[in-house]
């Protein structure tokens, strides 16, 4: 996906994510990318490596970027 936006639309119409919550990324973006980044690394020391945070996900909680304003590639 190029942007946040093109795997909202992969969630919601492709697997059903609620809309309300406005696809994966923007509920994301909305709850805090901190915050989302702090929960998955407690999965990570919890149920191992399947868990370990991304590099780009680290970045943007260090940053305080959103998902929708992240410049990848």
């Amino acid at each position: 996906a190029y942007r946040a936006s093109d795997v909202d639309v992969m969630w919601l119409y492709g697997f059903g994510f609620p809309r309300y919550r406005g696809g994966l990324m923007f509920w994301a973006d909305q709850i805090g990318v901190k915050d989302v980044f702090e929960q998955i690394q407690r999965w990570h020391q919890l149920y191992g490596a399947r868990w370990a945070p991304s590099a780009l996900l680290r970045r943007l909680a260090e940053t305080g970027t959103s998902f929708k304003d992240a410049k990848v590639g």
